[in-house]
């Protein structure tokens, strides 16, 4: 029964062993995935700055009217507030900056208050999706 018994322990000590070493392999992947995923996203991010180009171009307390902007992420940081339309006709009078998309131009400058509103572009943005974007300012 001896030798058995030396096997045995020995079987039980590479049980453990190799337990050991699976459950330190799963701690370091707990620790090091998080890590590595919050640094590469860092380096990679594409929607905050654009919303910065934005927030550098608005003041904060001026409201920006989005006219049918379809999901665009990069508005959730937006420092302005901000108010969805779905037609230029929606835009109030006192209002001094919208935003439109690049698709949606021709159709706008084509709508009789385009020519009343007289709007001055200030930025064209590219999102990270291909989804292009006219920020404009109207002066009264």
């Amino acid at each position: 029964m001896e030798p058995r018994n030396g096997v045995l322990k020995a079987f039980e000590f590479r049980r453990g062993l190799i337990f050991s070493f699976v459950a330190i392999g799963i701690v370091a992947a707990m620790i090091i995935f998080p890590l590595r995923s919050v640094t590469y996203l860092k380096r990679h991010e594409r929607i905050k700055p654009i919303a910065a180009e934005i927030n550098a171009l608005l003041p904060s307390a001026q409201r920006l009217y989005a006219i049918d902007p379809d999901f665009q992420p990069y508005l959730f940081y937006v420092r302005a507030p901000i108010t969805y339309l779905t037609t230029l006709g929606e835009l109030p009078a006192d209002a001094h900056y919208f935003l439109i998309q690049l698709r949606h131009q021709r159709k706008f400058e084509s709508n009789p208050r385009w020519a009343t509103l007289r709007p001055k572009l200030l930025a064209h943005i590219s999102s990270y999706r291909n989804k292009e974007s006219l920020l404009f300012a109207i002066e009264h």
